[in-house]
C-alpha cells in the first residue's frame, strides 16, 4: 500500500530486476487477481453483518481468458497461488472451479437493495489499474508536516480506469490491457479501446 488517500487506496507491485519471473506482466496479472478479490469481497458490504446476497466478484466472461493465469473463464485462484511467481504447470493445479450463474447487472443491484431495511447502510467499491514508472517524494520537514506525493504516468491511468468503473466493476488503463494481451487471449472490444485509449472494464461482481 502506498498511500491512503479519502477514500482510496494506492497500491503498487513492483517488478523485479533480479526475478525474471517477477516482470511486469507478472505484476498487472497480480494486481487484476487482487481488484477482483476486492470487488468479490467488498461490494455491497452490509455494515456490521456479511456482504448482501454473498455477491461474488469474478473476471468477465467475454473480456480476457488466459492459458496460464485465472483470467481463464470462470476461474479464481486460490489466495496462496499469490504468494510467489508459480510456473504454468502448477499455477493449474491451484486453480479452482467457480461457477458462475448469472452476471450482476446494475438494475438488479440497486433493486436488491430494495428488500433491506431502510436504516441499514452498504459499502461499495471500484477499482482502476495502471502500469508504468511511479516516482515517490515526501515533501516537508521532520517538525510540523510531511506529505507523500506519488507522481506518473500510471497515476493518471488510475485515475481515469477508475472514474471509468461503476461500483463491483475493475477497469484497467490500455497500457494494462496491451500487457494483459501478452499474458493470454483478451476477448471483447479490446482493439477499439487500444484505438481509442480509453480504459476497459476487465472485471465485476456477480451473484
Amino acid at each position: 500500500v502506498l498511500k491512503f488517500a479519502g477514500d482510496a487506496i494506492f497500491c503498487q507491485w513492483t517488478a523485479s530486476r533480479s526475478n525474471p519471473n517477477k516482470n511486469l506482466e507478472y505484476c498487472v496479472q497480480k494486481a487484476a487477481n487482487c481488484a477482483a478479490s476486492i470487488v468479490n469481497n467488498c461490494s455491497d458490504y452490509l455494515v456490521g453483518s456479511n456482504p448482501v446476497g454473498g455477491r461474488r466478484g469474478s473476471m468477465r466472461r467475454d473480456s480476457v481468458r488466459s492459458t496460464r493465469s485465472s483470467f481463464e473463464e470462470n476461474f479464481v485462484r486460490r489466495r496462496s497461488s499469490l504468494d510467489m511467481p508459480s510456473d504454468s504447470s502448477s499455477e493449474k493445479d491451484k486453480l479452482v472451479r467457480r461457477t458462475s450463474q448469472r452476471g450482476l447487472t446494475l438494475q438488479r443491484g440497486s433493486s436488491s437493495r430494495s428488500g433491506l431495511d431502510p436504516s441499514a447502510a452498504t459499502l461499495n467499491v471500484k477499482c482502476g489499474i495502471g502500469v508504468g514508472r511511479v516516482a515517490g517524494i515526501h515533501v516537508g520537514d521532520d517538525i510540523s508536516r510531511r506529505e507523500y506525493i506519488i507522481l506518473g504516468d500510471p497515476i493518471d491511468q488510475v485515475a481515469k480506469a477508475e472514474a471509468a468503473a461503476s461500483h463491483g466493476e475493475v477497469f484497467a488503463s490500455p497500457e494494462v490491457i496491451e500487457y494483459l494481451a501478452k499474458i493470454g487471449t483478451v476477448q471483447g472490444d479490446w482493439e477499439t479501446a487500444l484505438k481509442e485509449r480509453r480504459p476497459m472494464r476487465i472485471a465485476l461482481r456477480e451473484e
